[in-house]
């Protein structure tokens, strides 16, 4: 990966896909670890991983921002869903 003088990735437009890549590795090792809270099947996050990906990959900044403010808001969703779910569950265990 190129990197500036301060040693953060440079302008290259490949250091871009190479740090959208290794997130995208680092979340499907939490993923596999349990770190993350899923409820929702990881197949429709893959989708959108790769939409953002593939606007990224063809210089669309624009619609790379839309999949990505569109993802964000899904995995919020999917999180406070599982969280919700979480608490309900944990109300129906008798102490």
């Amino acid at each position: 990966m190129t990197q500036n003088s301060q040693g953060h990735p440079g302008s290259n437009p490949n250091s871009k896909i190479n740090l959208t890549r290794d997130a995208y590795n680092d979340i499907r090792k939490m993923i596999f670890t349990n770190e993350l809270i899923f409820s929702r099947p990881q197949e429709s996050a893959a989708v959108e991983h790769q939409k953002i990906f593939d606007c990224i990959a063809a210089g669309d900044t624009r619609e790379a921002g839309k999949a990505m403010r569109e993802h964000i808001r899904s995995v919020k969703q999917n999180v406070l869903e599982d969280i919700q779910s979480r608490m309900n569950e944990s109300d129906d265990i008798e102490i």
